[in-house]
């Protein structure tokens, strides 16, 4: 297989050249970008240039792996989906991504983020990336990165821009408990252009599938089908149909989130989400 640093500077270069065509996806998945680092830079220039002296990487402050892709990717108009999962690229790392790359970029559709260790401060910058005019991203990956049901709310609020194009959403292992099932519920209300997203691992118990529900109709009828806890739904304005199985979910009462984010119903104005189409909430916590 080639080297991790190979793959990374022949990337770097095409996504440098005169918007190649035939360049759609990008693949970075688990090749060593980490945060702040410069591992991978600075391994491919040791290795095809010999006379380089790490003195010259040293001296420049933005020369880490992450600026380098995010500068690359800023103007690029033809790559399409972009896989950067499991790269440990962190909080800052996400924020050099998006406000040096990807807000600015006007093309990418599909993005993994998955097993990055976002958090909180990663979440908060996805969501100002989703609030831009020029975001276009269709598919967003998240899995396992721990941004919590605080990190939910931001993305929230790029959900409800009018001009929202997400259509699938994978939110699985993200310990985002049963507000920040409330706060994508919140969403949900507002969005039109979701029709798939995962829930999966993230114990958001019987009040934050209620929540859903309700930004769903309200009384929206629930039965026993499905597998591995997907529910699927037929876009009946204004109540959506459910059909989930709850058979790997416990019902737990003692589950709580932090107390200072309680769920405000008084936000929630008579407006229903009638284009979610499968919502996966399999190891939730959700009762009969």
């Amino acid at each position: 297989p080639e080297h991790p640093a190979t793959t990374f500077m022949k990337t770097l270069q095409q996504l440098n050249e005169d918007d190649d065509p035939n360049l759609i996806r990008v693949n970075l998945h688990n090749i060593g970008m980490i945060e702040g680092s410069r591992t991978i830079s600075m391994l491919s220039t040791t290795t095809t240039n010999n006379n380089h002296s790490k003195q010259e990487d040293d001296d420049d402050e933005e020369n880490d792996d992450i600026f380098l892709l995010a500068k690359a990717i800023r103007y690029n108009e033809t790559i399409q989906e972009l896989d950067v999962s499991h790269n440990l690229i962190g909080s800052s790392g996400i924020g050099t991504l998006v406000f040096e790359g990807l807000i600015h970029n006007n093309s990418i559709k599909e993005i993994n983020l998955s097993g990055n260790r976002l958090r909180l401060s990663g979440a908060t910058a996805i969501g100002q990336w989703l609030l831009s005019s020029q975001c276009i991203l269709e598919v967003l990956s998240l899995h396992q990165n721990q941004i919590g049901c605080e990190g939910v709310a931001c993305l929230a609020r790029g959900l409800k821009r009018a001009g929202c194009c997400v259509k699938e959403l994978v939110l699985t292992k993200n310990q985002i408990g049963p507000h920040g099932a409330q706060e994508l519920g919140a969403a949900l209300r507002h969005n039109k252009s979701l029709k798939h997203i995962d829930l999966r691992h993230n114990r958001i118990s019987d009040r934050g599938m209620a929540a859903i529900a309700c930004a769903l109709g309200g009384t929206s009828e629930l039965s026993g089908s499905g597998e591995g806890g997907t529910t699927t739904m037929s876009p009946l304005s204004p109540q959506n149909h459910l059909e989930y199985d709850h058979g790997v979910n416990d019902h737990d009462n003692n589950y709580d989130c932090d107390d200072e984010h309680k769920y405000d119903e008084s936000q929630y104005h008579l407006c229903y989400n009638t284009t979610l189409q499968i919502l996966n909430v399999g190891f939730n916590k959700i009762g009969p």
